[in-house]
């Protein structure tokens, strides 16, 4: 934002505001808030692909069995084995 501000502060002049001294402003103002959406676009990408990757991760820890009932206080190695074998 002080980028943003010190740009102005070179562009106006400050009494007069004149139709291209506000178009000059308004110009400065949209490049720097779509270079700010940019960047924070940029940095939830990069979030969120390594969201991604951790979530892959933890997955990568864990066996799903479908169709098998679950009991509780189970021996799942028992399971597992009359399952599988």
């Amino acid at each position: 934002m002080d980028q943003l501000k010190d740009r102005i502060d070179k562009t106006s002049s400050p009494p007069s505001a004149t139709v291209s001294n506000l178009a000059v402003n308004l110009a400065s103002f949209t490049t720097f808030v779509m270079g700010a959406l940019q960047l924070l676009q940029d940095q939830l990408q990069v979030i969120s692909s390594e969201v991604d990757g951790m979530v892959m991760r933890s997955r990568r820890k864990i066996l799903l069995l479908h169709g098998v009932p679950e009991v509780a206080k189970e021996d799942t190695a028992e399971v597992i084995v009359k399952t599988v074998v």
